[in-house]
């Protein structure tokens, strides 16, 4: 587990995980989903039907493409995030399946092609499974610094459950949260799952 990381060191903190994360290979990347997975099938959330947020995992994030096929096949709603090109730092959730067409946003993060049908109202989401570069044992989380999550986990109701996937490598024992940093309820590794605040 890394040592704390103050305020100056926070983007020696992200560069350090970064570095660590895109290292991975695909496989290792799919082989950590798949263990993410099989804790998310045990979940309480998981026995009755959702519409739960995810992403499209990419440059060594935990992979995500088995974990979203197996939530379509059970019956829940699946949504990904889509960058809105002409609102600085805005992000919103698409609906998406087996059919939808993906293109790649200026990141090269796929995403589905956005439509006012597929769009999904932020406070019809019950669960969001969200990348990150690293967290602490209180919950709190150290996105990629752009702030997309922070200002989209704003705009959720109290009762959306947050669940942050990550690497065991990636806690680290304090983060020096800011007022905008938005916490995580949960935090599933391909080894624990570690709950915060009891929401399902």
């Amino acid at each position: 587990m890394l040592e704390h990381y103050d305020d100056d060191e926070r983007g020696a903190l992200r560069r350090d995980l970064l570095r660590r994360r895109r290292a991975l290979s695909e496989e290792e990347a799919a082989k950590a989903g798949r263990a993410v997975l099989n804790t998310l099938l045990s979940h309480s959330f998981m026995t009755s039907p959702r519409l739960v947020a995810s992403y499209a995992s990419l440059r060594g994030e935990v992979g995500t493409a088995e974990i979203n096929r197996t939530l379509l096949t059970l019956g829940h709603t699946l949504c990904l995030p889509v960058v809105d090109p002409d609102g600085a730092g805005v992000m919103r959730f698409h609906r998406t399946d087996k059919g939808s067409v993906f293109t790649e946003d200026r990141y090269g993060i796929r995403e589905p092609l956005p439509s006012m049908d597929t769009l999904v109202e932020d406070e019809s989401i019950d669960v969001v499974l969200l990348p990150l570069v690293g967290f602490d044992a209180q919950g709190n989380r150290l996105g990629m610094g752009g702030g997309y999550y922070d200002r989209l986990l704003k705009r959720l109701t109290a009762r959306t459950l947050l669940i942050g996937i990550a690497y065991d490598f990636q806690e680290v024992r304090s983060i020096n949260a800011k007022e905008w940093d938005m916490p995580v309820d949960e935090v599933i590794t391909p080894t624990r799952h570690l709950v915060f605040r009891e929401k399902f």
